[in-house]
């Protein structure tokens, strides 16, 4: 049984203090160092307090000194002074960033989103919403009430997540990308951290981010925060095609290790050599989802690299109800499916597929079966797997109803 649990945040450097849970009687805290993501900590409140010094214990578990060591920091010290924190790597940070944020009919969460996006931008950043085939002129008015130079308002008339995202990157201005939804709150240091992943690589197309739940108050967030693995990942590294390869023997095409659409930043260079969002895939397209796990893979297959910052930080708050998550899994099984079946159809995916098909069907079912052990719904998992079952052909659908659409778009 799931257990209501307070979501909580701890910054190592500042003074240790006790925080307040009375409401709850568990706690899932973020440690930081210096900004950096260290790890989660579950913790039960004493008293309706959860006690600084148990979340030091547990920041000592999560690997400490191996940040300090990370950072260049040896031996003992005060963890107030100001060290660099995870200092950029060799590669010089990109000069100028565009942040686009797609949307539908949803306002107030709009309005949070870009409070936050804008609270972590600085002056020169170009944000872009894209109003995407709304039924109102909400969107409009929040933007408008917002008032700030550095938003731009783009109507998109054809539905689609990628629709939505390929019209925001057309428009963009800066030399990097940063791609966020209009339900998330950013944390004030998430471009930092996105700008970050580009100076690991001179071949760093695209750079990920972690994405936390921002509220764990019942079953299904529960069941979806365990399920998913960049809710939770704290370890930076980088993928590619040769000495930064991923543990699955589906990899590249078992995608979802890399990171969610909700937080992701992809350079002009990459998105000019790579093309747009396959309009195909995605939310608002009938295959509902896949169309972030599509833009891995063809990152990675176009001889670019991804990065993984978790200190470019996303809160989400999962879906409440169990309904809501199921249509969810739906489109996470629909969408995934559906890509494969995308790369299925050239000669590179097909041969990787067909060599790795049998370790693919054992891979799925350890993932399905750690989801059980994690205390998932197991009627979640088959709704997730009866999307899976439509994805191909809402695929081979869709794409039609693409072409017709660009071509209907061309001809205006």
């Amino acid at each position: 049984m799931t257990v209501p649990t307070k979501v909580l945040e701890v910054e190592l450097s500042e003074p240790t203090q006790d925080l307040d849970c009375a409401d709850h009687d568990r706690a899932k805290v973020l440690v930081r160092l210096h900004g950096t993501p260290l790890g989660l900590v579950d913790v039960a409140p004493v008293g309706g307090t959860v006690q600084g010094a148990a979340v030091l214990e547990g920041a000592e578990r999560l690997g400490l000194a191996a940040h300090l060591e990370q950072d260049g920091i040896t031996g003992p010290h005060d963890l107030g002074q100001d060290w660099a924190c995870q200092a950029p790597g060799p590669q010089p940070l990109p000069a100028s960033v565009s942040v686009v944020i797609c949307t539908r009919d949803r306002a107030e969460s709009l309005r949070l989103a870009l409070g936050s996006v804008l609270a972590a931008a600085g002056p020169d950043v170009d944000v872009v919403v894209v109003d995407n085939a709304p039924r109102t002129d909400a969107t409009r008015t929040v933007v408008d009430e917002v008032a700030d130079p550095r938003v731009r308002y783009l109507l998109e008339a054809r539905p689609g997540l990628s629709v939505a995202r390929n019209t925001g990157a057309r428009a963009a201005t800066g030399e990097v990308i940063a791609f966020t939804d209009d339900d998330v709150v950013v944390d004030p240091l998430w471009l930092d951290g996105l700008l970050r992943g580009f100076t690991r690589s001179s071949r760093v197309g695209c750079v990920t981010g972690l994405v936390p739940s921002a509220e764990l108050e019942t079953a299904p967030q529960h069941f979806f925060d365990a399920k998913v693995h960049w809710s939770s990942s704290t370890t930076r590294r980088l993928y590619d095609l040769a000495s930064h390869r991923g543990d699955s023997v589906l990899y590249p095409y078992a995608a979802g290790m890399v990171g969610t659409g909700a937080n992701f930043a992809v350079s002009r260079a990459a998105y000019d050599d790579l093309g747009a969002f396959d309009e195909a895939l995605g939310a608002g397209a009938l295959t509902r989802g896949g169309e972030d796990l599509d833009w891995w893979v063809r990152t990675l297959n176009g001889g670019w690299t991804i990065a993984y910052e978790p200190s470019a930080v996303v809160w989400h708050r999962h879906r409440r109800d169990l309904e809501s998550l199921s249509d969810q899994l739906y489109g996470y099984g629909s969408g995934l499916t559906a890509y494969l079946l995308k790369h299925a159809l050239t000669a590179r995916g097909f041969r990787h597929m067909t060599r790795s098909a049998v370790r693919g069907l054992r891979y799925h079912q350890r993932r399905a079966t750690a989801s059980l052990d994690a205390g998932i719904d197991p009627a979640l998992l088959k709704r997730e797997r009866v999307g899976m079952l439509h994805g191909p052909v809402l695929y081979l659908r869709a794409r039609r109803r693409a072409r017709r659409g660009a071509a209907q778009a061309a001809r205006r």
